[in-house]
């Protein structure tokens, strides 16, 4: 460090400048393509995964409303509906003799909005749903649903 030192003080005054800006420039570039890029990646990234989710999550409520009437089949179990909610944790609250029931849960936003598409299919129509974000891409929910 000390030979760095004597180096840079034996140099002349414009010399000296020269050095100095062409030490900042460099160290800009070490910045800007050190830090700044790859939290622009990151950045995008996060974007089009947002993006994702939204589409989604339109997709389902599109869905929600083309609903008819419910089916007049027997509604799958919801004990089953729960096993097969994969990463979900799901309590049912109240209803039962396969009117209405209210569950409450939470998970990874793909898994549970993937867990709602899927309830047609078995049988149960969503008529009210709230979903809330708890953070770091998990969402929690209430869903009253009907057979």
């Amino acid at each position: 460090m000390t030979g760095l030192l004597d180096w840079f003080r034996g140099l002349s005054g414009r010399e000296r400048r020269l050095v100095v800006v062409a030490a900042v420039l460099g160290l800009a570039v070490v910045l800007v393509e050190g830090v700044g890029v790859p939290l622009a990646g990151l950045w995008q990234d996060a974007r089009a995964d947002h993006d994702a989710r939204l589409a989604q999550a339109a997709r389902l409520v599109r869905q929600l409303d083309e609903l008819g009437p419910p089916s007049r089949g027997r509604p799958a179990p919801l004990a089953g509906l729960v096993a097969q909610g994969a990463g979900l944790v799901i309590e049912p609250l109240a209803g039962g003799g396969g009117q209405a029931r209210i569950v409450r849960g939470s998970g990874a936003s793909a898994a549970v909005l993937g867990w709602l598409e899927g309830l047609p299919g078995r049988g149960w129509v969503v008529r009210r749903l709230v979903l809330a974000p708890l953070g770091e891409g998990t969402i929690s929910f209430e869903a009253t649903l009907a057979s």
